[in-house]
């Protein structure tokens, strides 16, 4: 019987099938058929389920962009005191001079109360935390179950 099942795989796929010969003395059992068919369903089923909750996970953690309105961070631009020419100017030739006055310019930066900075850096970092969350649930949770189910059958 050993001989029939060493040669039996070999001619076989010499023939075009594919199949492995089973482990020697393997103490292993099979499935019946009926719990073949159940496990194959289950982990079909698992399999749809992940990719469904897969789905929805990303779809919820890539379409929750926060929106912060400008009004509401108390933002005010920074300014700074510069001299600009006013075209102004007394003399002639050499001796004319032209006087400069002070204008209030936009630097570019922006000012905010460091309360809401601080709220805001917080609200940041809890939404980032809760979209790495879920995306360690859909890419973990339910492969584990898989892989619990496929090395029960």
């Amino acid at each position: 019987l050993q001989a029939v099942q060493d040669e039996l795989p070999k001619h076989l796929n010499e023939c075009g099938f594919e199949l492995e010969r089973g482990e020697k003395g393997s103490e292993r059992k099979n499935l019946t058929v009926p719990e073949y068919k159940k496990a194959k369903d289950e982990l079909k089923e698992m399999t749809t389920t992940l990719e469904q909750r897969k789905s929805e996970v990303l779809a919820l953690s890539n379409d929750k962009t926060p929106t912060i309105k400008k009004e509401s961070l108390d933002l005010k631009d920074e300014t700074k005191t510069v001299k600009v020419p006013s075209g102004e100017t007394i003399g002639i030739g050499k001796l004319r001079h032209e006087f400069m006055k002070n204008e209030e310019r936009k630097t570019g930066n922006v000012i905010i109360p460091e309360s809401k900075l601080n709220a805001v850096i917080k609200s940041y970092e809890e939404l980032y935390k809760a979209n790495e969350k879920l995306k360690k649930y859909a890419e973990t949770d339910l492969p584990k179950e898989i892989t619990k189910v496929k090395g029960k059958y």
